[in-house]
């Protein structure tokens, strides 16, 4: 959601507006200039071939396991 602010002479807020449309995850990013979203747009029916998001925690930890002390 988006709303337009005043902040003088007294501060008021717009009526706020959506921002995005779409099936989007409640998980999102900011860039870390502040100019753009991240954000993962679900699909409304999982499709037949399968589609999906996985994700990995602890990745780096089974890549230096996986090496061994290389």
């Amino acid at each position: 959601m988006a709303a337009d602010v005043e902040t003088s002479p007294q501060f008021h807020a717009a009526t706020p507006r959506r921002l995005f449309t779409g099936n989007y995850s409640n998980s999102y990013d900011v860039a870390s200039y502040g100019k753009r979203f991240l954000m993962i747009k679900l699909p409304t029916a999982l499709r037949a071939s399968g589609d999906r998001v996985e994700i990995v925690l602890n990745w780096f930890e089974e890549l230096k396991a996986r090496l061994g002390s290389r």
